[in-house]
This record gives structure tokens, sequence and C-alpha cells, in this order.
């Protein structure tokens, strides 16, 4: 049994339960004694040890246990209040997977079952009131500067804490959500006891304004007040009342969301068709293979050179649908190409959209736009439900890992090749910054720096000559989301030794270590290009650089010891 695991069970032993008490609007577990917490806990480990595939893929199992342990101490320092509850949020989010998850209807008490009346997103800029109940309408359009007692910065970072997620992106689409739950925001301190929710906002014109958020029933039918008229009562929120509807793309908030799981339109101006897919699931007016045919019939009919496909709000659905897509789009060459081929993502792309986005990763030139992905490349997902015994509260556990990508692909999220996150001028001014972006890529196509230089070199440029084009090229499109050149730069250079072209190849690994100075990857490379050139002592300098880094990398190990072997069979 491991240290954390026994301290939750030795706790429990100790502790008495307490005398039968009425149970008040914020506490809905007084019933529920600490030692009730702990077996719940134990109960969830086995299950989750279960059903999930690879449950501490994103962390270790002593940490995660670690943490459970403070289940318990909410259930002691606050009896009967959800703070216990959000301990075991907080936890889960360390395993990393978004679709571990607590049913809200399974969670005790008024705060469960009402919501607080706005609409919330965060922006580049902060976070801001996008829509509120008439109620609060001086609200609306208000960055939110205080919220309960604490800084706003202060408050997000004690909600994502809490908030599942594949990655930083995801718990912003699902925080978004969460914020709407009283009782998440009672269990972590930022509202009172009795629900309220005090905050401050500073308006667009500077003033400030404070209020207090009473939750209503979920079943209270809102009267909406939206930032704009764009996104007005006519428009795409009104149908359905739920915060992942809300994306400030206007390519999105100029047409109703979500009434047809997908539908295109004709952009002449661009020779382009633009086609929105919000769920991955068959409509039932349109099966999804239909669709694609009738997509492909339309592109082939008009000869349309450019296809936009917008998953930035997919959160989802059935992977399995999504072949004649990719199947279609690699049958038309006019399409897969550089420049012709656009995937929108964003923070809302999550689940079974991964998929799809992974399909289109690997096997089409597609250029990802927008902002990083909310679901990471390779996810978990299909929950089987569990109930622990009692609290009664209801899990939904992973039971399936989808790998939409090599093994060792790590990545948390995809990232986009033309970067277009959102401010909330641009919301506000109606501006699309996704669709801006891809605009202006038609205008102004740029190549990956690889391509570039292998074109140059061609050409006849001297190794010498390659490091001022690129150093251009990186400051023109520096890396963004930890999405980098480095292994593309590897690629070419090996391309290059093979050929012959040595000299080129080395340059280029030079430039490379000089991006990356803390890769033992590069500089590794680097030695295998100098030592190939024969420059033996230099390679062995640089496979030490490279153990230096990292005293694990077993080539770079290998690699020095055979160069030694060398050196010493030249030595007089």
């Amino acid at each position: 049994m491991s240290w954390s695991l026994a301290v939750l069970v030795g706790l429990s032993l100790a502790v008495t339960q307490p005398a039968p008490l009425v149970i008040q609007p914020g506490q809905p577990y007084l019933d529920i004694s600490p030692a009730d917490w702990v077996d719940d806990v134990q109960y969830f480990i086995a299950e989750l040890e279960r059903i999930h595939p690879d449950p501490y893929w994103r962390t270790q199992r002593e940490d995660y246990l670690h943490a459970l342990a403070s289940v318990q101490d909410g259930a002691r320092l606050q009896p009967g209040s959800y703070r216990a509850l959000l301990a075991f949020l907080t936890a889960n989010t360390l395993l990393g997977d978004g679709h571990i998850s607590v049913r809200g209807d399974s969670v005790r008490g008024d705060a469960a079952s009402s919501r607080y009346p706005v609409l919330w997103y965060e922006f580049l800029d902060g976070l801001f009131i996008v829509a509120a109940d008439r109620e609060y309408q001086n609200l609306v359009g208000g960055r939110v500067i205080r919220l309960g007692e604490y800084p706003t910065e202060q408050g997000l970072a004690r909600l994502y804490r809490a908030t599942r997620g594949d990655n930083s992106y995801s718990r912003k689409s699902i925080g978004a959500f969460s914020m709407r739950k009283p009782y998440i925001l009672m269990g972590l301190g930022l509202a009172r006891d009795d629900g309220t929710l005090p905050l401050t906002v500073r308006l667009r014109n500077g003033q400030s304004r404070s209020a207090s958020l009473a939750p209503v029933a979920t079943d209270r039918t809102v009267d909406w007040v939206f930032a704009r008229a764009a996104a007005g009562p006519k428009g795409p929120f009104a149908h359905r009342d739920r915060v992942e509807e809300l994306d400030p793309n206007i390519s999105t908030l100029s047409f109703p969301l979500f009434p047809r799981n997908y539908w295109f339109e004709l952009l002449p101006r661009l020779d382009a068709i633009y086609v929105k897919i919000n769920r991955m699931n068959d409509d039932p007016v349109e099966p999804f293979k239909q669709f694609v045919e009738r997509l492909l019939d339309t592109i082939d009919r008009e000869k349309v050179e450019r296809l936009i496909i917008d998953i930035s709000h997919n959160g989802g659905g059935d992977g399995t649908i999504v072949l004649p897509l990719v199947h279609g789009i690699i049958q038309r060459p006019q399409l897969n190409r550089r420049g012709h081929l656009f995937t929108i993502i964003g923070r809302n792309t999550f689940s079974a959209s991964m998929i799809l986005a992974g399909f289109l990763e690997r096997h089409t030139e597609t250029l990802f736009v927008g902002e990083p992905s909310g679901g990471s490349t390779i996810h978990f997902g299909d929950p089987e439900t569990v109930t622990l015994p009692n609290t009664g509260l209801q899990f939904q556990v992973s039971k399936y890992r989808y790998q939409n990508s090599w093994p060792w692909d790590h990545r948390s999220w995809l990232s986009p090749d033309l970067s277009a996150e959102v401010t909330s001028d641009d919301f506000f001014n109606s501006r699309d910054v996704a669709m801006a972006a891809i605009e202006e890529f038609i205008r102004h196509p740029w190549r990956p720096i690889a391509d570039w230089l292998r074109e140059l070199i061609d050409k006849g440029t001297l190794p010498g000559a390659l490091g001022p084009v690129y150093r251009e090229h990186k400051r023109a499109h520096p890396d963004l989301y930890g999405k980098t050149s480095e292994e593309e730069i590897n690629g070419l250079a090996y391309e290059l030794g093979g050929q012959g072209l040595i000299e080129h190849a080395i340059s280029i690994l030079r430039l490379n270590v000089e991006s990356y100075p803390h890769s033992a990857n590069a500089w590794g490379s680097l030695a295998e290009g100098v030592w190939t050139n024969g420059d033996l002592p230099e390679a062995a300098r640089l496979y030490l650089k490279a153990l230096e880094i990292d005293p694990s990398n077993q080539n770079a190990r290998l690699m020095l010891a055979e160069l030694e072997r060398e050196l010493s069979a030249l030595s007089p």
C-alpha cells in the first residue's frame, strides 16, 4: 500500500461519526463523515484503475493519491460542505483526462440544480461577461477584476486547479461552464455559503461596478442581454443555454450554432468552401456520409480550389464517421496542398473532433488556424459511470485510448500553424481573426523554414549564407505553443547529409543548436554531422554537451564511447 493511501486508510479509522444534523443549503453532505469520503475515494481509485487503460499517463500514482488525501481534510475542516468534493475534483485534474468528470445531476443540494445567469469568456486580455440576465445587464461587456474576494487571476487559478481537461485550453473552455455552477465556486471558497457570488467588473468606459450574483434554478428562462447585437436574442445563443456555444469567432457567431451538426457555404471571393462541423454525430436529416458526398459534389461541380474546415466548436461525438471526409480530401490534389486546405481549431476542439484533426494532420497538407486545441493529440474517452457508495456521486471514467498519433507523441494539444487568438476588442468589434489569418496567408503565403532553405541550397547558396535567411524566417514566424522547427531542420540536415551535402547539413545543424541550445537531440545531431565530416575531437565535445543537458541520453553515451575508441586507435 502506498504512503498516501495508507494515510487515507489510517486517518479514516480515527474519525468518529458526527451526530445527525439538519442539512443546510451550503452543507448538503452533513450526513457524510470524513471516513465515508475516504471509503468513496478508495472505491474510486479501484474503479479508476480497473476501467482506465492508463490512468497515470500525465502524473505519478503517488502524487495522485497524495492529492486525494485532501478530500478528507475538506470533509473535516468544513463538514457537509462542497469542499471535499472540490478537493476530489482538484486531485482528478492531475490525471490530465478531460473525460473524467462528475455528473452534475449526482451532486446534492440546491446549489447543484442552479446556475449563475451569466456567460463568461476568457479572452487574451482577461475574463469578460459577454451576456447576462437582464437583472445584471449593467455588467455585460465588463472585464472581471475581482472574483469573489480574490483578484480575478487568483480566482481563475483556483478554478482551473479544480477543472478537468486535457490541457490548459480545455480547462478554459470547461472552466467557463464550471463558473456558472454555484456548488463549484462555493467549494472553492469563491462564492459565499448561500451561493451568492460577489464580483467587480470594469466596463469598457473605464467605470467599475460591483454586484452579487444570485443563483437561479436551471429550469428558469433567462432573459439574455448580450454584449453586442450580432449575438442578440435572435442569435446563436438563443436556442440553447450552454456556454460551450459561446466562442468569439465571428465565422461561427455569424450563423446559428448547433441547430445543425454540420453545414457548408461557398465563399467565391476566396474560391473556397467553408465547412462548419459542430459535432461528430450523424444529423438525423442528413447522415455525415451523405453530407460529405454533397460537399464533395459541390467542390467538383464548382471547381473549388480551397477548403476551410471549422471544428473550433466541436466537442466530440463519434469519431468513426470522419473517414469519408479525409479520403475525399486526399483524392482531390487541388485541395490537398499547402495554402488550399485550412482547419480552424480552438479550446472547444475536443474528444472525437481530435480524431478528425489527427487524421488531417497526418494525411493531408492542412494548415491549422486559431488557438491550441482543447483535446490532446492522444486522448481517452467513451467513459463508464462509477457510482460512489456513500455520497452517491457519479463519476465518468474513460475506458478507451484513442491513439491518433505516434506512440511517442506526448503533446498536450494540437498547435495552430497560423495563430489567431481572440481579444475582447476583436469580439466586441466582430472581428473574425481566424478568417483574417487565412485570408492573410492566401495573400502572402509563407513556407516552412526547411522548404525555404532546401530551395536556396538547390539554387547553389553556400553554407555560410544560410544563417541570415534562417534568422529572418524565425523572427517573422516565431515558435508558438511549444511547436518548434527543431525536428524539421533536423530532418533536412539528415536529408542533405545523405546527398553528400555535409557542409550544408552542418551549417543548418549549427543554426538548430543556436535556436534550441537546451535540446540534447540538437547537439547530438550536430555531433553526428561533425563526426561524419571527420572532426572527431569536436564531435566528442558536442556529444559531451548533449550528455550535460540530458544525462539519460543513451545514444549520445554510446556514440561518445565509440568516438573515444576511434580516437584511441588514432593516437600514436
